[in-house]
Formats: structure tokens, sequence, C-alpha cells
């Protein structure tokens, strides 16, 4: 771990959260607890878990919530989640996932800087890197009338993440900001090493977005018709072409215009990707 980006850090997480006219936000404000009283914290995460599965909504959220409230990752990971996406039976508050995903962080930051290495040790790694991703999501794209935009901070979480955690969201989210120039010069070969890596783990928009880089070439970036079309081709073979209309169409329009050459060194480097080649 570097203690600079540690450091750097803890010095963004004591900052509070403000709304656009300055004050803080309700994304700073810990959630009202539920008023069921449970035995532990434990079992509480437990039977919010066994709720969810089984679609009970009523038991499961004041059960995760009451975890959350006493420091399981899990039940905080797992509410901001379904609060940021608003996909299992709570409706979607921004606000919400963005406090529970920074209550991850800033344990994390304070338990891995503390000298009590055991407690960082309790940290699940997965649950504390999906929590950097959404703070830097949450960081990059603000929360209209709650959260002001914050890049540099956006860049940092991802980086933190792309390079501790080697998490593909997070590399996948710092290539775009590397190519669109957002908070960092725009650097498209920088983009291209952060697309490779997440694209090698199976993230469908990196796979995308490298594809299209490598066969059209440019911005320092030499044209790689075969190997762009390969990975726009595995991006298509997984996508959902509702969810994910660019993927099909940048794929589509690519495919069309490439010549037989390009389909043919495009199926060779599939195989030896299938294979872990080169």
């Amino acid at each position: 771990m570097s203690l600079a980006v540690l450091a750097a850090l803890s010095c963004w997480a004591s900052l509070p959260a403000h709304a656009l006219d300055g004050t803080e936000t309700p994304a700073s404000e810990p959630p009202a607890l539920p008023s069921v009283s449970y035995k532990d914290a434990k079992t509480a995460e437990k039977a919010g878990i066994d709720s969810l599965q089984k679609g009970d909504m009523e038991s499961s959220v004041p059960a995760l919530k009451y975890a959350a409230s006493q420091g399981r990752p899990y039940s905080q990971w797992k509410l901001g989640s379904m609060y940021q996406r608003g996909d299992e039976g709570v409706a979607r508050d921004d606000a919400q996932a963005y406090h529970y995903f920074q209550t991850i962080v800033d344990n994390y930051i304070k338990e891995a800087d503390s000298d009590d290495s055991d407690d960082a040790s309790q940290l699940d790694r997965s649950i504390v890197s999906k929590a950097f991703v959404g703070v830097g999501y949450y960081s990059l794209n603000g929360i209209p009338g709650k959260l002001k935009p914050n890049v540099d901070l956006a860049f940092d979480m991802f980086q933190y993440a792309a390079t501790n955690f080697g998490d593909p969201d997070a590399q996948y989210n710092l290539a775009r900001m590397y190519l669109d120039g957002a908070g960092v010069e725009k650097n498209v070969p920088q983009a291209v090493k952060w697309l490779n890596l997440a694209a090698e783990k199976n993230h469908i928009q990196a796979q995308a977005v490298l594809g299209n880089l490598l066969f059209n070439g440019g911005g320092g970036v030499p044209r790689q018709r075969g190997r762009g079309l390969m990975w726009l081709s595995l991006a298509n073979d997984k996508a959902d072409c509702a969810r994910d209309k660019w993927i099909c169409d940048d794929y589509n329009q690519i495919n069309n215009s490439a010549q037989d050459v390009d389909r043919q060194m495009a199926k060779t480097f599939a195989i030896a990707h299938a294979k872990g080649g080169d």
C-alpha cells in the first residue's frame, strides 16, 4: 500500500460532502436506524440476507440497516448497491448509496492507517474495492442538488482501486478519465493500458472501447484492426443489446467496415486469447 496515496485519501475522507449551495448534504448524514432491535450485528446481517433472498424487503432492509449501523461492511455495501440501482425493492437514492460507500472507504482508511492491522484485515477487499469505485463514481458525476462533482477525488479513488485492488470497474473508469481528459491530461495510450487490464478481466465495456480504439488507431495508438475487432467481438457476444446498445452498434459498424483479413486476424487473436496467450 502506498503511504503517500493513503495519506492523500485520508485528507479527502476528512472533508464533509457539501451541496451546491455549500451546506452539508444528506449524503453525509447517517440514515435513520430501524426501530426493531436485534441480538447482534452478525445475526441482523444474516437475517437481512435471508429475507432478501426470499424477496421479503420489509424485513430485509431494516435488518441490513441495523447491521450496517454496527459497522458490518457487507451490509453497508449491499445497501449502497441497492440504493444506487433502485432495483431490489427500494427506491433509488443516490445520497444513501454514497453514504454507505463513503462509510466503507472511511473505515478502510482509518483501519489501514492505524496500528491495528487485524481490524483492517476484517474488511473484505472486494467490498472495499467496490466502495472505492462507488465513491469515485459519485465524485465524478455528483448528485444533483446534493453533492458537487470532484474530479480530483474521483481520479484518486479510481486509481487507488485500480492499482491496489486490480478492480476492473476502477480500471475502466480511470481509462475513461484519461480518454476524456477529465481531471487529468488526456492520454490515449495510458487509457489503452488501463482498458487492456480491465478487458483481460472480461469487463465488457472496456473490451468494446478498447476494440474501437485499436481498430481505428489514433491519439498515439497504432491501428491494430484484427486485435480491435477481436475485443469488439468478445464484448458483443456478451453484451445485452437492450441495455448496452452502443456496444452492439459499434460492433456492427466496425464489423461491416472490416476486411476479410481483419476478421481472420480477429479469429486468430481470439483463439490465442482463449488459451491465455497474447
